[in-house]
């Protein structure tokens, strides 16, 4: 989008600059009968040239570091492991309900924590918690971290609805968290948000179910943007997703169904891709 600098009346002749914007630069992934693959290129599935072992694990959902490494899962809903590391002594996260975990371009594995805070495991493998006052009472459904690593788009849920916020995030001089800045509130007319990914540096996808468990796709943009995507949207033709992936690339969304279908969108239309999938990530 083109940028005029002006000095009062006058417009300034400046050089143009090529300016690189964040985006999704790792393949997505996704697990099959407890192994890890990618999808290149050409949509093809090719197996993860990383050994994971998942045989002690019970997988309900998977994170990706846009660094390649880490690989996290949460096994069960009470821990989450890097089972990108060998051995007994991988780095994890236990505590009850944890949120499905996003892991950002530092490394730093993101997860839901007690009152009025998050957690967050940094890749050096000593936990933190980043406080967040505003989330008091209310439980953290969702975490996804923002490409440039900068913002946090959180979904929350307390007797008087859910909520889907997006904040800044203030870290170190080791880009380790300890806090948030005060909180956007986006998707305001979208009601049952489960989830919600990063689908573009304004835009966020986000996954609904209403009480008879009827799954909607949304797209919602960030910061009251005007035009396209800065609107909420239902995408339709899919009622029955368990699992929602997106990334700022122009390879659209993932989904996984009830059935186990791995399916993506392209313009508007649903193709299947993978049968009996069992979790997908965009990095992130």
């Amino acid at each position: 989008m083109p940028v005029d600098l002006y000095n009062g009346t006058s417009r300034l002749a400046v050089d143009a600059v090529n300016v690189k914007l964040p985006a999704t630069i790792v393949q997505a992934m996704f697990l099959k009968d407890d192994q890890l693959y990618r999808i290149d290129e050409d949509g093809r599935p090719v197996e993860h040239d990383l050994p994971v072992d998942l045989a002690t694990l019970d997988p309900t959902a998977l994170a990706v570091s846009p660094a390649t490494k880490p690989i996290v899962v949460r096994d069960g809903t009470d821990r989450i492991v890097n089972v990108s590391v060998d051995g007994e002594d991988r780095p994890d996260i236990e505590g009850p309900d944890l949120a499905a975990p996003s892991v950002d371009k530092f490394g730093n594995t993101w997860t839901s924590g007690g009152t009025n805070d998050l957690r967050v495991l940094p890749a050096s493998g000593t936990e933190v918690t980043v406080p967040a006052e505003w989330l008091g009472g209310r439980k953290v459904l969702s975490v996804s971290v923002s490409p440039e690593g900068a913002r946090i788009a959180i979904v929350s849920h307390a007797p008087s609805g859910t909520q889907v916020q997006v904040a800044g995030i203030v870290r170190n001089d080791d880009d380790v968290p300890v806090g948030l800045a005060p909180p956007l509130t986006v998707a305001g007319p979208v009601d049952g948000v489960e989830e919600a990914r990063w689908s573009g540096l304004t835009t966020l996808s986000l996954l609904t179910r209403d009480r008879d468990g009827v799954s909607g796709v949304w797209t919602a943009g960030v910061g009251g943007q005007p035009g396209a995507g800065g609107q909420s949207r239902q995408l339709p033709g899919l009622t029955d997703v368990q699992q929602l992936a997106a990334g700022v690339t122009d390879r659209g969304l993932l989904v996984v169904t009830k059935d186990g279908d791995l399916e993506h969108e392209e313009t508007g239309v649903w193709q299947p891709l993978v049968e009996d999938v069992d979790l997908v990530a965009y990095p992130g």
